[in-house]
């Protein structure tokens, strides 16, 4: 009896170590993939194939903000994934991708499984400002975006209009911005609103007007002939750095043989919640403006156009009179609309002007420098000093030193500078935490603080999205 009880015990264990070890390997397959450091779910599950690992295309673009199409011509199908004037196609079972600047080729082609298309980790990498981590041993990919002071998500819009027996002859594909509010602004809430409610009423409106037009073309053309309507709408933010937060709506319409493109802009003031105009941004009167326009805009069609007409440059001057614009992180960029001159072209006229102080009403400094240097005045005979408490060690090396005054020497409670010298060594975002506190203390309170938000871009640029003083503050224990 005692030793069926053992050979029941050994054989349970057994059991239980069959039980482990499947569920570990069965685990060790699985790819865990996290955007911003949050874990992202899946219908279907990525995988890795021939030592590369493939994701689900649509919900990892649709996360980046992109409207995502799918299309089979018959030969092989297409899947796009496209966000302002970017986008990545993608080739079922071919081993290329095309983006909006060149031919990649693919170590593993993407493929469809459960009708959802897996492509290689590269397609990713490529596209939309995403920096991509592989972690072999626990098998996860890390995504992250570039952000600005606000945390950003996407929300999704998408339909396909089929026909009676089945044919797709319409795709439309918004995404919009949602963007947190912790502090409950007003500003940011109807933002929210107004974006989330243009995108609804944009998908609403292009199928109420051609989904039929859709489904007639496609029975006078045929099926072989017929490419679906696509309707696009998509988001990028420009520029969210420095109290300024710019925004841009682009439209994309694919209809039969017509194709247009179309923005629409704003910028606000994220301490007031007020939309700028041209005026809160260029310096000079009205005049002043539409003559900078005007020239920028003649110069940019002088280099398409050996020969101005009259004609064209006074399309130029009347559509200067409504100029669209938005900010990037460093420079104003000016546009029109396709059918604001008499013209035949399948691109959005556009120039940029990179920041220039005595053209500027706001700053748009402290972009893309090659080092940060931060001086912060102290005093050091109080035994207080200026201190960094925390740095993010992979993307940002700071070095730090102190300056004394030299007009203060020999006078009580002499002062300095202490210089905080940053340069970027990883890409992403980052940020800087500087204190003025008694560092020969075991446990003290700052009393002064100031944290520096950074990007930094794959070349080591580093631009300084916004800084925030006298925080908490809080206790540190001192190094």
């Amino acid at each position: 009896m005692k030793m069926k009880k053992i050979l029941g015990i050994i054989l349970s264990v057994i059991m239980l170590c069959s039980t482990v070890t499947a569920f570990a390997q069965a685990s060790s397959d699985k790819v865990t993939v996290t955007m911003d450091g949050q874990e992202m779910e899946f219908d279907v599950q990525p995988v890795i194939e021939n030592g590369r690992t493939l994701l689900p295309m649509r919900a990892i673009f649709e996360a980046l903000g992109c409207a995502v199409t799918y299309y089979d011509n018959g030969e092989f199908p297409v899947v796009m994934a496209s966000r302002g004037d970017n986008f990545v196609m993608v080739f079922i079972g071919q081993d290329f991708l095309i983006n909006d600047k060149d031919e990649i080729t693919l170590d593993v082609p993407a493929k469809i499984v459960n009708d959802r298309t897996l492509v290689p980790l590269r397609a990713v990498s490529e596209a939309f400002d995403t920096k991509v981590e592989w972690l072999e041993d626990i098998k996860t990919v890390c995504l992250y975006t570039k952000h600005g002071m606000h945390k950003i998500k996407s929300a999704v819009i998408s339909k396909e209009i089929k026909n009676k027996i089945g044919i797709k002859v319409m795709d439309i594909a918004c995404t919009y911005p949602v963007t947190e509010n912790p502090e409950n602004l007003d500003w940011i809430e109807k933002l929210n609103k107004e974006y989330r409610e243009n995108a609804e009423k944009y998908a609403a409106d292009v199928e109420k007007e051609y989904a039929e037009k859709a489904n007639q073309l496609c029975e006078e053309t045929g099926i072989e002939s017929f490419y679906p309507f696509e309707f696009k709408l998509t988001y990028t933010i420009d520029t969210d750095r420095n109290g300024l937060f710019s925004l841009t709506n682009h439209y994309s319409e694919n209809i039969g043989d017509s194709q247009e493109y179309r923005r629409e802009s704003a910028v606000y003031n994220t301490e007031t919640g007020e939309k700028l105009t041209l005026s809160d941004i260029v310096s000079g009167d009205d005049d002043e403006r539409h003559t900078m326009a005007y020239d920028v805009f003649v110069k940019y069609f002088e280099e398409k156009y050996t020969d101005l007409s009259p004609e064209l440059a006074s399309q130029i001057d009347k559509a200067t009179e409504n100029t669209k614009f938005y900010l990037t992180d460093n420079s104003l960029v000016l546009y029109f609309d396709m059918n604001q001159l008499d013209l035949l072209i399948d691109y959005i006229p556009t120039v940029e002007l990179k920041y220039n102080e005595g053209l500027f009403k706001i700053d748009l400094s402290d972009a893309e420098l090659d080092s940060l240097v931060i001086d912060l005045e102290g005093n050091p005979t109080t035994g207080y000093q200026w201190k960094v408490i925390s740095a993010d060690a992979d993307k940002l090396e700071v070095k730090d030193e102190y300056i004394p005054d030299e007009n203060k020497e020999g006078l009580v409670g002499k002062g300095g500078t202490y210089r905080f010298t940053a340069h970027g060594i990883g890409e992403g975002n980052c940020s800087i935490d500087i204190a003025y506190m008694r560092g020969w203390e075991s446990s003290n309170e700052a009393i002064d603080e100031i944290t520096y938000y950074l990007y930094v871009s794959k070349d080591g640029k580093i631009t300084v999205l916004g800084t925030e003083k006298n925080l908490d503050n809080v206790k540190y224990d001192a190094e």
